[in-house]
């Protein structure tokens, strides 16, 4: 299999596991060697296929820019599992990725089991770094969806800007200053996340 997909052993051993993980939570039987794959156990992965952010491959930079502001704006208990579930990676690219962030001076994550990854610096400087960080993700669209996937309701980027476009157009209205489309997008997504938490 790893020859004939150019992948890994290691990726390949990652994949059923997370396929027989899949079939588990359907009460399905898993995949094992010399086994006929069903219809019912195709059907459930292709399912869960369909539910996934995107297919695109997102890089370890996008993959941090994206922890770094949910660990800013906490809209969970965002622990190693639950960057693992987000980003469909092991446990290893999740490790690797908190060791790259963990060198920097500032907003470096500590974890504790109460509240999972955190930083300790306070509410309003997380404020202004999630909102920083997030005018950095709103121009690529695949990691940006991936980070609008783990809100409460997953709002669809096409909803995100149909409510940037009114704030844009109110932006003009009340304030008779023009606001970017790119601009209100981060605004919206923002404020999203702020009453999130």
């Amino acid at each position: 299999m790893a020859n004939r997909l150019n992948l890994s052993s290691r990726k390949i051993y990652y994949l059923l596991q997370a396929a027989n993980s899949d079939l588990r939570s359907s009460n399905q039987p898993f995949l094992v060697p010399s086994t006929k794959i069903s219809d019912s156990q195709i059907s459930v992965l292709k399912n869960k296929l369909s539910h996934a952010p995107s297919d695109e491959y997102l890089t370890s930079y996008e993959r941090q820019q994206i922890m770094d502001i949910c660990i800013a704006l906490p809209l969970k208990k965002w622990t190693l599992s639950a960057f693992q579930s987000l980003f469909d990676v092991s446990r290893n690219t999740v490790l690797r990725d908190i060791a790259d962030l963990k060198k920097r001076k500032k907003f470096r994550p500590e974890f504790s089991k109460k509240n999972g990854f955190e930083f300790k610096e306070p509410r309003y400087d997380l404020l202004v770094h999630a909102y920083n960080s997030l005018m950095l993700l709103q121009s690529h669209r695949n990691p940006l969806n991936y980070f609008i996937h783990p809100l409460d309701g997953e709002p669809s980027h096409s909803k995100f800007l149909l409510v940037s476009e009114k704030l844009k157009i109110m932006y003009k209205d009340s304030l008779e200053k023009s606001i970017s489309i790119s601009n209100a997008l981060t605004l919206t997504i923002f404020f999203c996340c702020f009453f999130n938490v």
